[in-house]
């Protein structure tokens, strides 16, 4: 695509295309990205300097070439590198030739359900890889892009009607664990202009109790989810210095779920501390298993996370029962939560 033409494009595509975009089985915020992608209203930096913004105009990703959604998306050696990864080199190179926004649409739509999601994702991941590049966290190597990237898109092609947003009477809650279970719950904490973060992370009875719950300032961290797996270590290893041998670990972090039950994180920059979780949990509990859950679910592992990450550098606490203002949230949970 030689550079996404917005004017003509906007007057050319068929009420068809949009029809086809909104039908496609992925989330809303995706289409909506294609959408703007069709417009040519990415806030690329050559679509910003044309809007009168002084700026460098090179690639956030590559920092070589203009950047405009053909080069980010399209041309970009490091997008060649991710498609690589997904093995969708060749439709990555057709889409690159196209010469406007209303054939890429068409090219898109045309394409087989598996490979129209997969490139749908590919795209909309790599942008908001690109943003968050901008805002200073680590660039992802190719194969931790691609392996969030393969998450989403299974899980999009595994649910063919995709769950309207639940309203208010339907948000998920935390849930007590079973009679003799304990549950974590951790979560991580992240400032991109600092570097810095935050773990917290929480263990709960039946009853819903606190049994253990610590925080920690993280003086680098590396991204928001190298919070989240530190997060997640640390409550391991508070279950493990318990003696506690039934233990289930709750994360609001698909990506971290996954990377416990395969070993696609093993050569990344966690990969040791994912080793190690997985270590622990084999040699020093009777049974252990990781859910994923919804941000509702894990406040009480948040607002510790916020107490670890507005901590003194190098700071470490540890509670038997929750502090001041986490405990508001922990009744909260016990009123309405249910095994």
């Amino acid at each position: 695509m030689r550079g996404v033409q917005g004017t003509s494009a906007r007057s050319s595509l068929q009420k068809e295309h949009w029809a086809g975009i909104w039908a496609m089985n992925c989330p809303g915020k995706i289409k909506h990205f294609i959408w703007r992608l069709a417009h040519n209203s990415l806030a690329v930096r050559m679509n910003l300097e044309r809007r009168g913004l002084e700026l460098d105009t090179r690639c956030v990703m590559c920092n070589r070439l203009n950047e405009d959604s053909a080069h980010l998306l399209f041309k970009c050696k490091f997008a060649k590198h991710l498609c690589w990864e997904l093995g969708l080199e060749e439709k990555r190179q057709h889409l690159s030739e196209l010469q406007n926004a209303e054939e890429t649409i068409k090219v898109l739509l045309k394409m087989e359900k598996r490979d129209q999601i997969y490139v749908c994702v590919t795209l909309y991941q790599w942008w908001r890889e690109r943003n968050n590049v901008r805002e200073g966290e680590r660039r992802k190597s190719p194969a931790e892009v691609a392996f969030i990237i393969q998450v989403q898109a299974e899980e999009f092609l595994k649910n063919p009607e995709l769950p309207v947003r639940a309203s208010r009477e339907g948000v998920e809650r935390w849930k007590r664990p079973a009679e003799d279970v304990l549950k974590i719950n951790s979560d991580g904490s992240f400032n991109p202009k600092t570097g810095a973060g935050g773990w917290g992370a929480v263990i709960r009875n039946s009853m819903g109790q606190v049994v253990k719950a610590g925080a920690g300032h993280i003086h680098h961290a590396l991204d928001a989810f190298h919070t989240e797996v530190i997060a997640a270590l640390e409550g391991v290893k508070m279950a493990e210095m318990a003696g506690m041998t039934n233990v289930v670990l709750e994360t609001d972090a698909i990506l971290l779920k996954y990377a416990l039950v395969n070993n696609s994180f093993k050569l990344s920059s966690v990969g040791g501390l994912i080793h190690e979780i997985k270590a622990i949990a084999d040699a020093c509990f009777s049974s252990f298993s990781c859910c994923h859950c919804n941000r509702g679910c894990n406040q009480v592992a948040h607002a510790f996370a916020d107490i670890g990450c507005n901590g003194p550098r190098g700071t470490i606490q540890y509670w038997e029962s929750p502090p001041s203002g986490v405990d508001v949230l922990v009744a909260s949970d016990c009123a309405v939560s249910t095994v």
